[in-house]
This record gives structure tokens, sequence and C-alpha cells, in this order.
């Protein structure tokens, strides 16, 4: 099947193709399936992704200027570097599962309900993002950052190396675990004696 930018797919299944050097920017995926595809670097650009389902595939650097992900996933996939800020707010519903997401950005976002278990997200920035409900199990959060978000009863209780600021976040009734939940104290520069 030759695929083109501008065009219209639907109930398809693109398994290890090489988008690429692909031009599929302003097309519309509906109900798709993508398995162990090369998207890095494309431009995704006024495409349409709904009801579509990425596995093992590697978004990375991708450009998503106005790009609209309505009721999709994304399983053991590579999302690094993507600015996910430009992306359509409207009807925005994304789940994410054992991906490595570092470098990204979601910034003026809803991301209420989300669930990043299992990820990598080190390095990844959220700022002013509704993030109320999310979870991240078992996901890495290493020199993550949280600025202005609504963490309000986020579980972190099986995340690794976050650092979540409570001066600059909400953080009402999130979930946490010792000793992780010590991490909350960095920025008051205190000294915690564990003796």
């Amino acid at each position: 099947m030759s695929i083109k930018n501008k065009q219209e797919y639907n109930e398809e299944t693109f398994n290890k193709k090489d988008f690429s050097k692909l031009d599929i920017s302003k097309s519309c995926f509906y109900n798709c399936k993508f398995i162990s595809c090369n998207m890095s670097g494309i431009n995704l650009s006024d495409t349409e992704l709904i009801e579509c389902s990425f596995k093992d595939c590697d978004l990375s650097n991708s450009i998503l200027i106005n790009t609209v992900f309505n009721d999709v996933s994304f399983s053991s996939s590579k999302l690094i570097g993507l600015d996910f800020k430009n992306c359509k707010k409207i009807l925005l519903d994304m789940k994410f599962k054992s991906c490595d997401l570092s470098y990204c950005v979601f910034a003026d976002m809803n991301l209420k309900g989300i669930n990043f278990d299992e990820c990598k997200l080190s390095y990844a920035e959220f700022i002013s993002c509704n993030l109320r409900d999310s979870s991240y199990n078992e996901a890495i959060l290493a020199s993550c950052r949280f600025n202005d978000c609504n963490l309000t009863k986020a579980d972190f209780r099986y995340a690794l190396q976050y650092f979540v600021d409570p001066v600059n976040n909400v953080l009402k009734k999130a979930k946490f675990r010792l000793p992780e939940v010590l991490n909350l104290l960095a920025p008051f520069d205190i000294v915690i004696d564990y003796k």
C-alpha cells in the first residue's frame, strides 16, 4: 500500500513499515494498528489519529503540530523528545504502557487520569498540566520536572527516582511511599537524619 499525505486510512494494520522518509502530514488514521514501525522524525502535523494503537514503534523526534490523538494507545514504544504541547487539546486521549517518553514536553494539557505505568520519563517536562488521578506505577522519573501541575490524587507509590516540588504543584491526596516521599523535602534544603 502506498502511503501519502492528505489521505484517509481506515482499519489498516501497518506492520514493520518504515515511515521515516514519508510525508503523512494532514492524513487521517481511523482505528489503525501500527506494529514495529519506524516513524522517527516524521511530520505528523495536522494528522488525525483516532482509535489507533502503536506497539513496538519508534516515533522519536516526530513533529506534532495540531496533531489529534483521540483514544490512542502506545505500548512498548519509543517516543523520545516529542513535544506534545502543540497537539490539539480537544478530545485528547492517550494511553501509555512501557514506553520511553524521555525528553518529552507536556504543557497546558488536560491529562486527567492518564497512566504512565512502566514508562521512562527521564528529563520529561510537565508544565501547567492537569494530572489529577494520574498513575506512575513503576515509572522512572529521573530528572522529570513538574511545574504548576495539578497532581491531586496522583499515584507515585511505585514510581522511581522522582522529584516533585510541593510548593509549585498541587499534591492534595497524592499517594507516595517511604522512603521516596522524602524527595518532596528537597526544595527546602533541610538535613534529614536517618538514625
